[in-house]
């Protein structure tokens, strides 16, 4: 794989950053923020998000947005963390075009 996939290090390292940014850096750089309603496309129902993410990745010109804000949605008990966030780009990794999922 030509980009790697830092889901996991992304969900356990950004929410402990963003929850004291403004102690460790003195502002917002914005790690996580709350979703859009007007950004949220759907939800894949009775799926394992493993294996969504694996049958994503299984597409040539998808990759990973490692970079991305961490995006939650906040239920009456916490925030719901998003599960990846990836672009596909019909061009290849550097093409100027790419549709985020």
């Amino acid at each position: 794989m030509l980009w790697p996939d830092l889901i996991t290090f992304r969900r356990t390292v950004l929410p402990p950053l963003e929850r004291n940014e403004r102690r460790l850096f003195g502002r917002d750089i914005m790690f996580s923020k709350a979703l859009q309603t007007r950004c949220f496309a759907g939800v894949v129902q009775d799926a394992d998000s493993d294996d969504v993410r694996k049958q994503l990745l299984d597409i040539d010109t998808v990759f990973p947005v490692n970079t991305a804000t961490m995006k939650y949605h906040k239920t009456s008990e916490r925030r719901a963390y998003e599960c990846g966030s990836y672009a596909l780009r019909p061009d290849g990794f550097l093409g100027e075009y790419q549709y985020h999922f």
